[in-house]
């Protein structure tokens, strides 16, 4: 009897079946895990520790209010803006506005560096704690002592709480009191002066952003937890630290939408503001007296790496179609080749 054309079957089978085993296990091992890398869930981050920004303050001749304002740019860079001001408040010679010396100390890893204040480009000094304004010590203490309001310990961690040795970024200057119909969004000096009208800062990237990637792949998804601002005296007792008015404002990049907001700001057409809530903890003209603001988290998403991700689970889908008929193909070809062995043994 003649075995040509079953031994050409068998091997023809054979063939095919090693192929589709190839070609199944390439996708498998190069396809599995881009696609478990998309499919995972986001390790983005929603809670935790962040910068804390203690502006302690001694002078005026009435209840001040101290404004800070927090200006995040299309690429995520940061500036803070301070002044003070006080009810009718004259100018010129015989104007009726006062000096108020400040210090501004920034707390917390992200800020520990890279900080730049006024007309330098370099970063600021920083100074032991205990050489730190009395006020700021107290204030940084208090905080340090955790709890969801606390910026630096949110964690609860105990070691947070010794500032043993811990340096600290510190700037100090005198501000003008301006009438509280007034105000800047800049860095403004005095004519003929070292002091200022307003002061600003620069912040780095690192003070605000929290970036995050699962896989390896970055998710397009990032965090933005704004600096806790909080305003004291120099000294140990407060002065005329009456009211603290600290707003956000971040400009919405092309692409970015605020995918979740604890809590919320307000939406404008090319951005968000936040007025940030204070709490006062102790009383004006008592020691420790401390105004601090709300802990704001909000998380932006990038719609074009939504967008790519939904294309790649797409074709994800299609890739699984195929393997899955690969596996019907390779079953199917396994019983060719065993219904052939079988009936040559028989022949």
């Amino acid at each position: 009897m003649n075995h040509d054309g079953p031994q050409e079957s068998l091997g023809l089978n054979v063939v095919k079946v090693l192929g589709a085993l190839a070609l199944l296990a390439l996708t498998v091992v190069f396809g599995w895990p881009r696609l478990a890398a998309y499919l995972a869930r986001d390790t983005v981050v929603d809670q935790g520790p962040r910068g804390l920004v203690v502006v302690a303050t001694r002078g005026g001749a009435a209840d001040l209010t101290l404004h800070v304002r927090i200006d995040v740019d299309r690429d995520g860079a940061a500036t803070m803006v301070l002044y003070v001001t006080e009810e009718d408040v004259t100018y010129g010679e015989a104007g009726t506005t006062t000096s108020v010396s400040y210090s501004v100390s920034f707390a917390g890893e992200s800020l520990d560096s890279g900080v730049t204040c006024g007309t330098s480009q370099d970063p600021i000094a920083r100074q032991v704690f205990t050489n730190l304004a009395v006020g700021a010590q107290k204030a940084i203490e208090i905080d340090a002592h955790g709890g969801s309001a606390s910026a630096l310990n949110y964690n609860g961690d105990v070691s947070t709480a010794d500032m043993t040795g811990r340096v600290f970024p510190e700037f100090r200057g005198t501000l003008w009191t301006l009438d509280d119909a007034d105000g800047y969004a800049e860095r403004t000096p005095i004519e003929g002066s070292t002091d200022t009208w307003a002061e600003s800062c620069s912040l780095p990237y690192a003070a605000l952003w929290r970036d995050e990637s699962t896989g390896g792949r970055a998710t397009g998804r990032r965090t933005l937890l704004p600096p806790q601002v909080d305003w004291t005296s120099l000294d140990s007792t407060t002065d005329h630290q009456a009211k603290l008015d600290v707003r956000i404002h971040v400009d919405r990049a092309h692409g970015i939408e605020l995918a979740e907001a604890y809590p919320a700001p307000d939406v404008q057409d090319d951005s968000w503001l936040y007025k940030s809530s204070v709490t006062w903890a102790g009383t004006l003209g008592g020691e420790a007296n401390v105004g601090f603001t709300d802990n704001p988290v909000w998380i932006f998403a990038d719609r074009d790496e939504g967008d790519t991700r939904d294309t790649v689970l797409m074709w994800a889908g299609v890739a699984l179609g195929l393997v899955a008929a690969l596996i019907v193909a390779v079953v199917s070809r396994l019983l060719d080749v065993a219904w052939i062995v079988t009936r040559r043994s028989r022949t």
